[in-house]
């Protein structure tokens, strides 16, 4: 499960809970093989009910989302699915849209437009910023991508961010004051409860565990990780293990075929994950070295720190003055791998220093990233008279 699906899971399951009756359209599972999972294979759409979360999988256009053609004809085929399917629903009284990628925001303001309901449009990451700055969309593309996203601005009912950062930025490019009651903040949230009920599982005797656990995709910069794990191969006892899947994961395994330090355990379920967390030593935060993602906080490291893992954060910005600010964890330069070695070497020798990182993380998960407090402030977004 992603950083969106994350999100989204913990805020529709939490709003259910609460009373609320909560509808979640999604695709077909079909990342990141490109193929239809065999339990979809022969349907349009099914629908499921996920801890009484009314969930439509819907119809897309299935591929492995490497090349921008196959990107965008994903994208659109959800956005038209998206649009489609909301006509039968009866009742819309609030569409929570999420982004990236903007064509799902977009979607949620059409819905908006056809339903007569509110629009929150959530805004996780810098997309467009982050696809030019990473040299993926030709300028012909990434101007398109820039009018959809200031449409999107214009029309949403409320914005809601990850950051305080990501808001200044959305405030500047849509034209409006940073204090605009449009724009709210709403980070992304974990229930640290559901890391303290669970034992650390029992795997990797002797070992000081290196951790990644999320998408294995080109954002993050993974390449870094293997390069790092061949310059410490001589420590036999350090040992980094990859959780999850993406469409850089068969590169990396090819890449890192021989090295005896690195292990690939693909998907887990999401309710196993806090047990494989709470067995690391430390846990890799790494980004490319992009602008955009300075202004982000990516849900691994609030979920490693419920989870009272030290981390290494291999980035700049929100993230980094976060790890710092609360002593948590070590700081390196993003696509450093010397720096990166440097700092692992650190905390396999300094104990003391893990545990001092480790008893500093619940903490900041109880005054940041709390969940029980972050719905609460959605249920004020939902409920709120605010409309543009």
């Amino acid at each position: 499960m992603g950083a969106c699906a994350g999100r989204i899971y913990k805020f529709a399951v939490g709003l259910r809970k609460r009373g609320y009756r909560v509808t979640v359209f999604t695709e077909i599972p079909n990342y990141p093989s490109g193929k239809i999972h065999k339990d979809y294979k022969g349907r349009l759409f099914k629908r499921e009910n996920i801890e009484s979360v009314d969930v439509w999988r819907l119809p897309v256009f299935p591929n492995s989302r490497i090349t921008i053609v196959g990107r965008i004809g994903y994208y659109l085929s959800f956005m038209i699915s998206a649009i489609f399917f909301s006509i039968f629903r009866s009742k819309v009284d609030v569409v929570f849209a999420t982004s990236p990628p903007s064509t799902v925001a977009l979607a949620g303001v059409f819905i908006k437009f056809f339903k007569g309901c509110k629009a929150i449009v959530d805004i996780r990451d810098l997309w467009a910023g982050s696809i030019i700055s990473m040299g993926y969309a030709r300028w012909s593309l990434a101007g398109f991508l820039i009018f959809i996203e200031h449409f999107v601005y214009k029309n949403a009912s409320i914005i809601t961010t990850i950051s305080k950062e990501v808001k200044k930025i959305v405030a500047l490019e849509a034209g409006f004051e940073s204090d605009n009651a449009k724009i709210v903040c709403l980070e992304n949230a974990v229930n640290p409860e559901v890391y303290s009920s669970v034992g650390k599982i029992d795997k990797w005797k002797g070992k000081f565990v290196v951790m990644y656990s999320g998408s294995l995709g080109i954002a993050q910069g993974l390449m870094t990780v293997i390069d790092v794990a061949i310059l410490l191969k001589e420590y036999p006892d350090i040992h980094f293990v990859f959780i999850g899947d993406g469409v850089e994961r068969d590169k990396l395994e090819s890449v890192s075929k021989g090295l005896n330090n690195v292990e690939f355990l693909g998907e887990k379920p999401r309710s196993m994950i806090p047990e494989y967390l709470k067995r690391a030593d430390t846990a890799l935060v790494p980004l490319k070295d992009v602008e955009q993602f300075k202004a982000v906080y990516p849900i691994k490291l609030i979920e490693y720190l419920a989870a009272g893992v030290p981390v290494i954060c291999s980035l700049k910005g929100e993230s980094a003055r976060v790890v710092e600010e609360f002593n948590v964890g070590i700081v390196v330069p993003p696509e450093d791998p010397p720096k990166l070695a440097e700092a692992i070497i650190n905390l396999y020798h300094d104990k003391n220093k893990r545990d001092q990182f480790a008893s500093n993380t619940h903490r900041i998960i109880k005054k940041n990233f709390y969940l029980p407090q972050k719905l609460e402030a959605l249920e004020r977004i939902i409920n709120s008279q605010v409309i543009f």
